[in-house]
């Protein structure tokens, strides 16, 4: 069964954020984990980087997927300097 993990860096910026952000950003991980084709047009393959990159309004949601487990590493808002 597929299922998520956050590590600590994305989990300390989740905590920051309004509880109705927190949900919204928590339901679209449930659906990545669940049908991750429902997310194809907001889903980009990071250049030079390991990661994929799930956008959610205006946070960027930095992840791997290894077919079980889908990593969160990183939440980040729209704008911080990476590549995708």
């Amino acid at each position: 069964m597929r299922h998520a993990t956050y590590a600590p860096k994305a989990i300390a910026y989740m905590d920051r954020l309004p509880r109705d952000r927190r949900r919204w950003i928590a339901d679209k991980v449930d659906l990545l984990v669940e049908n991750p084709d429902a997310l194809a047009n907001n889903i980009i393959k990071m250049r030079g980087e390991p990661y994929n990159r799930l956008r959610v309004g205006s946070w960027r949601i930095k992840y791997t997927d290894d077919g079980l487990i889908v990593d969160i590493v990183e939440i980040m808002p729209r704008g911080k300097n990476y590549k995708p």
